[in-house]
């Protein structure tokens, strides 16, 4: 008897559960025509909205017009960050959320808040292979295992400088250190400058020590107590006044500058027309890598994004990563459609995820010519200056690129607006630069308040 009470039971709970679920299902129903959405500000509007904009032409010419993406706008990032955190929590907000909002991500990942990219992959059938892709890059979208964000296009985290500047001071690329120049940099006071981008570095240096994802840091040891020391010399004492002012002298003094700032970004064909304009009797572009604990070469996701776990449309939502995904969009914005649309890229977007996109960019690369044949003929001084070209290609571009061994999902450009660093990091960091507070107190808060972050 009790037996056969139970299975009724049972019987019943499995119904009551199936007529919820498919209430539920129904009420995440959404009308066919409601396209996803996407929020940006007015102001600075995320370099997304300029993707999402050519994939809505897309989808209005080649594809359905349901699938395209609405992008919202908001006055300020405070308002926006607001409007989604709350929609977020009562089962709403965009479908699409870009990574250059200022969100604890990790903690959103850890928190089931973003959907699970493979999962969306296999449920719809789709034929993405992220073998195909840069593994390196790929991977700093991946949290405790699962994949909650997409990266799109990357960038080595270098500095460009040139071979003359180096020389004064006694380096070379290869011998370049933090530590050293931190030792003869402020001999040069009035002269030279370290880099405009002084903050962003703090703000990097810091987070070469603290891992979000797997809530470690190294504050407490000597290595950070001793790097410390020298990244402040470079902070501090390393400045050039009224240099914000003037772009000559800007361009004179700094020691280092990001990529973008000397020729419009990273990408092969970018690369090219630099080597190509600037072989003219003009001093040589040497390339240094941003500070790294071990050395090794570190890379920063330019463009990315994550899929709300709330959305209703994830079939729409893959349709956007195939295509953004796919060889057309990879190939528009580094360049690699050159020939075709005469466009050589952005000074924003550097290198893009897909591997064999990257490679017809290089080959492409070391095709261009640029000018040179603007009368249709190549004379020997032109062949000399394409030798040199492609040289700094092999030599100085292509074991930069091909040698990243981490990436961060944080752009080095925007690094001061991250959730970590604009809540834990920026009063400390100006207390301390400020010599408000010793390195001590300054290393012993830091510990704490990171600890805070992460646990709550």
């Amino acid at each position: 008897m009790n037996k056969k009470i139970l299975s009724i039971l049972l019987i019943f709970v499995l119904t009551i559960s199936l007529v919820i679920s498919a209430c539920k299902a129904e009420e995440e129903t959404v009308p066919e025509d409601t396209p996803l959405t996407f929020y940006t500000l007015q102001n600075y509007r995320s370099h997304l909205v300029e993707v999402i904009e050519k994939y809505n032409k897309f989808c209005l010419i080649h594809g359905d017009y349901n699938d395209r993406v609405e992008v919202i706008y908001f006055e300020t990032n405070e308002e926006m960050t607001e409007v989604l955190s709350v929609e977020m929590m009562s089962d709403g907000g965009p479908d699409i959320i870009s990574l250059d909002c200022m969100l604890p991500y990790e903690k959103l990942a850890k928190s089931g808040s973003f959907a699970d990219i493979d999962k969306i992959i296999s449920d719809y059938g789709s034929e993405i292979d992220f073998a195909d892709y840069n593994q390196v890059v790929m991977d700093s979208g991946i949290v405790d295992g699962k994949r909650y964000f997409i990266p799109l296009f990357y960038s080595p985290n270098v500095w460009a400088t040139n071979e003359s500047k180096l020389e004064r001071l006694g380096f070379t690329s290869d011998t370049f250190s933090y530590e050293v120049l931190a030792e003869v940099l402020p001999q040069y006071q009035g002269e030279l400058a370290f880099t405009l981008d002084s903050v962003e570095f703090f703000y990097y240096f810091i987070d070469c020590f603290v891992d979000l994802k797997n809530e470690t840091h190294d504050f407490d040891t000597e290595e950070f107590s001793k790097a410390l020391d020298y990244v402040t010399v470079l902070n501090n004492d390393c400045g050039f006044e009224g240099v914000e002012n003037n772009v000559d002298a800007w361009q004179k003094a700094c020691l280092l500058q990001p990529p973008f700032a000397m020729y419009f970004g990273f990408s092969p064909l970018n690369y090219a027309s630099m080597q190509i304009n600037r072989n003219n009797g003009e001093d040589k572009i040497a390339i240094v890598n941003n500070f790294s604990r071990d050395g090794e070469i570190s890379a920063y996701v330019n463009m990315g994004f994550a899929v709300n776990e709330n959305c209703k449309q994830k079939e729409k939502v893959l349709t956007f990563i195939e295509y953004a995904l796919g060889d057309r969009c990879q190939g528009y914005w580094c360049g690699e459609l050159h020939d075709e649309t005469g466009f050589t890229g952005t000074n924003y977007l550097d290198l893009p995820v897909k591997t064999a996109i990257y490679e017809s960019a290089l080959n492409k690369a070391y095709d261009y010519v640029g000018t040179l044949d603007e009368d249709s003929t190549i004379d020997e001084a032109d062949v000399e200056v394409l030798k040199a070209k492609n040289k700094a290609l092999d030599e100085d571009f292509k074991p930069i690129v091909e040698n990243i061994k981490t990436c961060s999902l944080y752009d080095f450009n925007r690094i001061n607006a991250t959730h970590y660093n604009l809540n834990v990091v920026y009063k400390l960091m100006n207390d301390y630069l400020d010599g408000n507070i010793t390195k001590e107190v300054f290393i012993d808060r830091l510990c704490s308040a990171t600890e805070i972050y992460m646990n709550e």
